[in-house]
């Protein structure tokens, strides 16, 4: 039988409750045992020791126990003497007085049973369980039980020792008295245990209840999303590990229809991205097929660009990808990352001025900016950053490239003059086929996919980048990566030194 988990959770919370409510009656009921024995057992040699006075009166008197020896009336004499006025039993009732006989009366009830003879009740008197014996240990008086004596009293008479008085200790079980107040106390815990385990049961049904709803509340939700429903939530109330478990689910839950979005949008993206330059080729060679263009050599040229680009297009959604797989390979090696720098700023230089713009590189003096990474990801880097400033800047602005050291990381800074990014763009413009301009196409504005390309390859040497307004009033790329005896790149280098 499948059981859900309100019952599982109930019956647990009984069974644990009720264990321990059964350990802790155990516990009471011995602890009280225990408590009312020792209680009963330290009383009886409060009073035994006033028996141990009295008879050293008694020996002192008399110069031995020969008048005591089974002498009941003696023993009963020398109990009554002590301070503690012990006796056999009870107190003897008085008969009534005499009345003048008449006739037809019924005999008078019968009297009082004799010190020594025992109580109807079963109750043990400490009288009846006392045994005085000589200095020898040879009885005097009392049961011929030394056996279960607990504790021997001395009887001493100027320093020597005369007798000993045993103290045998009570048996609750054999005691009515004690017997029957033991089990009072002990159905009443019992009772108020029982009232425990009501009250018990009914908060742990409440309470599991109460958790199995919210837990319920999540298997639901975790259906629906499961089928296909992203916009979803769950109420997060508390701060216990179910409130961090809702929260963490509407994380998902808000991830994963992000992430919806996301691949809808960059399917989308990616099919306008192919479609027009295929559809710009598939146009120029029918044309050239049907006769209405000549293969010239510039249009010939212009087919093998738009060749390229979409090359280009394709090899740049490759990488990405490979690095979402992570199957991208890093080739570590040493190398300066200012001759890097210098090099792309040759390679950019003569573009930059024929876009009208001034290419600078600034390198902080007297520093050592040698590194261990993949020299061809990082030159693919600082590549897509400038080709980004080139195409997006304005003519008669600058673009610098600042290297430079901060704390454990390398800091390379790609910033352009105007215009400027808005704040919104700012925060998406790491996003593929991202562009802040909607009306760039991918011929003029690239494939929106550069600067994604560039987050993966830092990421993956454990580096951060980010992008931000500039003072020179466009955007600037700040990257950080890990210098060589800090770096813990998770992704394995393969050396090519």
């Amino acid at each position: 039988m499948r059981l859900n988990i309100f019952p599982k959770l109930l019956l647990t919370l009984m069974v644990t409750f009720s264990t321990l409510l059964l350990a802790l009656l155990l516990v009471i009921n011995w602890s009280f045992r225990q408590g009312f024995t020792d209680f009963l057992w330290q009383k009886d040699l409060n009073s035994s020791a006033a028996v141990v006075t009295s008879l050293e009166n008694f020996y002192q008197r008399q110069a031995s126990w020969q008048s005591i020896r089974n002498n009941p009336r003696k023993w009963a004499q020398v109990l009554r003497d002590s301070s503690e006025s012990l006796s056999f039993g009870p107190p003897a009732i008085r008969p009534p007085p005499p009345r003048p006989p008449r006739a037809n009366l019924r005999p008078p009830p019968p009297r009082p049973p004799p010190p020594g003879a025992g109580h109807s009740s079963g109750q043990q008197s400490l009288a009846e369980r006392l045994i005085l014996t000589d200095q020898n240990r040879a009885m005097v008086f009392g049961p011929h039980q030394q056996r279960k004596v607990s504790q021997w009293l001395e009887i001493k008479l100027a320093d020597n020792t005369v007798g000993w008085l045993g103290v045998i200790p009570l048996e609750l079980e054999t005691d009515d008295l004690a017997s029957s107040f033991v089990e009072q106390q002990f159905n009443t815990v019992a009772i108020f245990s029982l009232l425990a385990l009501l009250l018990t049961a009914s908060v742990s049904a409440l309470l599991a209840r109460f958790f199995t709803r919210r837990i319920n509340q999540l298997a639901i939700a975790a259906a629906k999303l499961a089928s296909g429903e992203l916009n979803i939530s769950v109420p997060v109330s508390g701060e216990d590990e179910l409130a961090q478990l809702s929260s963490n689910f509407n994380q998902m839950a808000s991830k994963l229809q992000q992430n919806d979005t996301l691949r809808k949008q960059w399917i989308s993206d990616i099919s306008h991205e192919l479609r027009t330059p295929i559809a710009v080729l598939s146009a120029e060679i029918e044309a050239i097929r049907d006769g209405i263009r000549q293969p010239s050599a510039r249009r010939m040229e212009s087919l093998y660009v738009d060749v390229q680009n979409l090359t280009a297009l394709v090899d740049d959604l490759h990488q990405l990808s490979m690095a979402d797989q992570g199957a991208m390979q890093l080739v570590g090696s040493h190398f300066d990352m200012r001759q890097l720098c210098a090099e792309q700023q040759d390679l950019f230089s003569a573009r930059m001025a024929r876009a009208g713009l001034n290419l600078k590189l600034q390198v902080t003096g007297g520093l050592q900016f040698d590194i261990f990474a993949d020299r061809h990801k990082l030159a693919q880097l600082l590549a897509n950053l400038l080709e980004n400033s080139l195409r997006y800047t304005d003519a008669g602005g600058q673009s610098v490239i600042a290297l430079s050291t901060e704390q454990n990381w390398l800091k390379l800074v790609v910033r352009d003059s105007a215009p400027q990014v808005a704040d919104a763009d700012l925060k998406q413009i790491f996003q593929r086929l991202y562009r802040a301009d909607k009306s760039r196409d991918s011929a003029s504005g690239g494939s929106g996919l550069g600067l994604a390309i560039c987050q993966s390859i830092v990421e993956l040497h454990q580096g951060e980048i980010s992008a931000a307004q500039t003072s020179l009033g466009g955007l600037a790329i700040t990257v950080l990566l890990p210098l060589p005896e800090h770096n813990s790149t998770p992704v394995p280098l393969t050396t090519t030194e």
